[in-house]
């Protein structure tokens, strides 16, 4: 029998899709490695989802295209399971890929996820994805995801705050680690600054990893240092009592409500963000004075 952690590790991988669900199944009961008929119990660690007949029907999918749809489908992955498009475009070399994108959607291997504020595609399927991702060797590998990296810092450069997790993220996958370790700590420090220190301390705990490879002593005592960043409290918003916490939190309010993550680009203000930006408002109207009602009135539009 299946447990639930391994029920749900199935289900989530399936995504849905039946074939896969399928298929996975079928790899969980053999690798249980039991006859026919016979009870059997299957515990799991961390199992290969993307099984050898699952990744062939994937595999031969991706094959059909044609030699330059395969490679912008590698590219693709590498950027990650969603991409922007420009990124893509940077890392081809060329911005006149219509033709081979084109192919790929039709392939129903990427779909459109979004045109505005910036056109992005997403693969259908993670195991599709990762196929993709199978058919680079490791090298290969790493030398685009160092692509990815300098095309992120060259394409968002005035909204590199918004991207540094990303860009840390492709340069720990590249052969040059020293990128890597700076993007991290400068990713800490923002969460710090964000007072988000949990995420900060995930981030410099892979910034220590980063050094640790390089075989960067100095580097590692520097992280070692920021690393005492408090932990959190507790999940509920803290109440802030400086200005100068109060800039910093209306500095990320402000990029969250007014700009794509990505892209830099202006966004509407949504109304999950409202009952965030009532705190906020509500610690600066405390600070200076003001009726706290003034900020109901002020989101109520938003709403």
């Amino acid at each position: 029998e299946l447990g639930k952690p391994e029920l749900d590790l199935i289900v989530t991988a399936a995504e849905g899709n039946p074939l896969y669900l399928e298929e996975l199944l079928n790899a969980f009961v053999d690798s249980a490695g039991s006859l026919p008929e016979t009870p059997w119990t299957l515990t799991v660690t961390r199992p290969r989802v993307l099984t050898p007949t699952l990744e062939s029907l994937l595999l031969a999918r991706i094959d059909a295209l044609s030699e330059s749809g395969r490679r912008l489908a590698q590219l693709a992955a590498v950027i990650g399971r969603s991409f922007p498009l420009r990124v893509l475009e940077h890392i081809a070399g060329t911005d006149n890929i219509d033709d081979d994108l084109t192919s790929v959607v039709r392939a129903d291997i990427i779909r459109e996820l979004r045109r505005y504020p910036e056109e992005e595609y997403i693969f259908r399927h993670g195991l599709l994805w990762q196929a993709c991702l199978s058919t680079l060797p490791p090298a290969r590998r790493r030398e685009l995801h160092g692509a990815v990296a300098v095309a992120f810092e060259s394409l968002f450069r005035g909204a590199l705050d918004n991207n540094l997790e990303v860009i840390a993220h492709h340069f720990a996958r590249s052969d040059d680690l020293s990128k890597a370790l700076v993007y991290l700590v400068r990713a800490g420090e923002q969460a710090a600054a964000l007072d988000a220190n949990q995420r900060a301390q995930e981030l410099w705990t892979k910034a220590l990893k980063v050094a640790d490879r390089l075989g960067d002593a100095q580097a590692k005592q520097t992280v070692d240092t920021v690393e005492g960043a408090p932990q959190p409290q507790a999940q509920t918003p803290a109440r802030t009592t400086s200005l100068p916490a109060l800039d910093r939190v209306f500095l990320h309010a402000a990029r969250l409500a007014f700009a794509h993550p990505r892209s830099g680009h202006p966004i509407e203000v949504r109304a999950p963000l409202a009952p965030a930006l009532r705190i906020y408002l509500g610690e600066v109207a405390d600070a200076v004075g003001m009726d706290p009602r003034l900020v109901d009135s002020a989101l109520r539009g938003y709403l």
